[in-house]
């Protein structure tokens, strides 16, 4: 199931008219056990299935009517949380079509989608909103909160601090006080990989600038390698044994935490803003100098034509990329 946010769910032939989605995510488990586009309409409606291989066929659609909201989120497993402009979030699950409102965050902050947990953000008052299908927890950190993610068994890291001086945090699930802290020189962007196990982070200021690996819940150092420039993006490989680096200077690196393996995807003239990892790997989509690309794996990057919006272009498993063109939703073949 592919879940895509939309402010159109009216059912038409493909391709499909484009909406200004929010919060795109790639999950399985559909009833017919094929990959489906799950539609969240953002302007209040009914979520809708789709066919992927035709997105104007409607295989289910919610009873539930859904509120306005300004940003949906979804886990890979189809949780998703809806978030309306005055910071009201509600929790939608398409497995039993149900609606509940869990709550309020503070607008301004940011969703991470970490395995079947949710995670909000705010820097500004330094607060946590935590979302799975087990319950919602809520964290008052009391520091700046530079970046943070959930880790394994739901439990949050977080990196705190101002300036040269930085902790992270390994938070138990529900509880603000931390269970352990280290300090480290690591600042963001980060990501979390080796399924929860691991979290990656930049130290140092200056070239040469260093990815550091910590082991959580331990908060020990797990490895290291060297880059000759700062990082400006970072995600994690599907199969959490690589981290890809876009650099200042526009390389986009493929980082292999187990035999450290660096090697170099791809050169763009502007740095890379995003990248989007596509489920079962096998290529990236990447945002440069606001166009879009497909990089694959294996080297060699082509420029996709289509909007970047906060969903699209979208990669699928089978080669497919989603992109949005001239008001419309349209599915790119795998050889462009």
């Amino acid at each position: 199931m592919l879940s895509v946010g939309c402010s159109d769910s009216a059912d038409r032939a493909s391709p499909v008219p484009a909406p200004t989605p929010s919060g795109a995510r790639l999950v399985v488990g559909s009833s017919l056990e094929e990959w489906n586009l799950l539609l969240i309409p953002t302007d209040g409606g009914q979520a809708s299935l789709r066919d992927l291989a035709d997105p104007g066929i409607v295989l289910w659609e919610s009873a539930v009517q859904l509120p306005r909201v300004r940003t949906t989120v979804t886990t890979h497993g189809g949780l998703t949380a809806l978030q309306q402009a005055d910071g009201t979030v509600y929790r939608f699950e398409p497995r039993s079509d149900e609606l509940t409102r869990v709550g309020a965050v503070k607008p301004g902050g940011s969703w991470t989608v970490a395995g079947d947990h949710l995670l909000y953000s705010n820097g500004a008052d330094s607060s946590l909103f935590q979302m799975s299908r087990e319950g919602n927890w809520r964290y008052k950190i009391g520091q700046r909160v530079e970046w943070a993610s959930v880790v394994e068994d739901g439990g949050i890291a977080v990196l705190v601090g101002a300036g040269s001086r930085h902790e992270l945090w390994f938070l138990r699930r529900g509880e603000s006080a931390p269970a352990a802290k280290a300090e480290f020189p690591l600042f963001p962007p980060g990501v979390v990989t080796a399924w929860g196990r691991r979290v990656a982070l930049m130290s140092g200021e200056d070239p040469p600038s260093v990815l550091q690996f910590i082991a959580v819940p331990e908060l020990t150092v797990a490895g290291s390698e060297e880059l000759d420039e700062r990082a400006v993006a970072m995600e994690a490989s599907a199969s959490s044994h690589e981290v890809y680096v876009a650099l200042a200077d526009g390389r986009l690196l493929a980082v292999n935490r187990l035999t450290g393996v660096v090697r170099t995807l791809a050169r763009f003239e502007a740095p890379v803003a995003a990248i989007r990892p596509v489920v079962l790997g096998g290529y990236l989509i990447v945002q440069s100098g606001g166009a879009a690309h497909r990089v694959d794996l294996d080297g060699g990057s082509r420029p996709l034509e289509g909007e970047w919006t906060a969903d699209l272009p979208l990669g699928l498993p089978d080669g497919r990329v989603l992109v949005a063109r001239e008001a419309t939703v349209r599915i790119r073949t795998a050889d462009g």
